[in-house]
């Protein structure tokens, strides 16, 4: 045991610590146990350096991207802080650092310093979460109905700190799809390792026809005679038209109507539907209430009708 440790002294360093205090322990018991003197002094002077597995982050090892500032602490003693694993790049020297703005996921080395001896490095990657929303594709709802679709496509996050979606402030999900969506404005959030990133998002609805003009011929003499013509455009697909809100269909004339309010409608293939009320003027039959008959005299060409009393449209003459 007491040659094996002088010929592997100059190479303690190449093991882990918690090796060489193995080897150090069973030489003590081998030591104590011999008695020997000797051996007691060739062990004098063997420095075991510390080990890394003390140096331990205390703070968070995940940060959104462009965070400021950034506060790491370890644990450990005689803290030194460096930029590769070779321990060129000296960074800093204690047990807690104070890093620029991390854009990107960066990897320290660590060692402590215990007794005059450098411990071997220790690896510590700060993870930076960042996201971009490339692009949002919606697709309308129809009339009436909560039909909407959006879909997200975003890029970022990490497979520890996966990419999350909500809308308003609704349950966050994994999947960047949304459906079952009504009109509207919505925020849209993004969510990866505490870092969140909103918008708004509009969803529209699908364009409703327009009624332009409707034509009306009166009817006349108390007669069902009346017409309406509906004109209209938009929507999509063809157009069909009613004036009840029941019975439609692709003409836009409506004849033999007599006079009254009405609401004429025009549907589209959506089922988007548009309305307005006309009124068609009422007409009566003219009629005759009362009539004086006065006769003639002597031969003369003097008789005489006359109609006392009598109803119509408007004057009657």
């Amino acid at each position: 045991m007491q040659t094996r440790i002088k010929n592997g002294r100059r190479m303690l360093a190449d093991f882990p610590a918690s090796l060489l205090l193995m080897v150090a322990l069973s030489f003590c018991n081998d030591v104590f146990a011999s008695g020997s003197e000797a051996a007691l002094l060739s062990f004098e002077g063997i420095m075991v350096p510390p080990g890394s597995d003390s140096i331990v982050l205390q703070t968070p090892d995940t940060y959104c991207r462009d965070t400021d500032p950034i506060i790491l602490t370890v644990t450990g003693e005689n803290i030194t802080w460096y930029a590769d694993a070779a321990l060129k790049t000296k960074l800093a020297q204690g047990n807690t650092y104070y890093p620029s703005p991390l854009n990107v996921t960066t990897t320290y080395y660590l060692t402590q310093n215990v007794n005059g001896l450098e411990s071997p490095p220790q690896a510590i990657t700060i993870e930076i979460v960042e996201f971009f929303l490339t692009d949002v594709t919606t697709t309308r709802a129809s009339c009436g109905k909560n039909d909407g679709t959006m879909i997200i496509n975003a890029r970022g996050g990490s497979v520890s700190h996966p990419l999350h979606y909500r809308l308003d402030d609704g349950d966050l999900q994994l999947s960047p799809v949304f459906t079952s969506l009504s009109p509207g404005t919505y925020k849209l959030s993004v969510y990866a390792a505490n870092c969140w990133g909103s918008i708004d998002i509009k969803v529209d609805q699908r364009p409703t026809p327009v009624i332009s003009l409707v034509d009306s011929i009166l009817p006349y003499c108390g007669n069902s005679n009346g017409s309406l013509r509906i004109v209209a455009y938009g929507g999509s697909g063809l157009l069909s038209y009613s004036i009840d809100g029941i019975d439609f269909k692709t003409d836009n004339l409506f004849g033999n109507l007599n006079g009254g309010a009405y609401t004429v409608f025009v549907k589209d293939d959506s089922l988007c539907v548009a309305s307005r009320q006309v009124f068609l003027k009422n007409s009566v039959k003219l009629k005759m209430n009362t009539i004086e008959v006065m006769p003639t005299s002597c031969g003369k060409s003097n008789g005489q009708i006359r109609v006392a009393a009598a109803e119509g449209n408007g004057a009657v003459m």
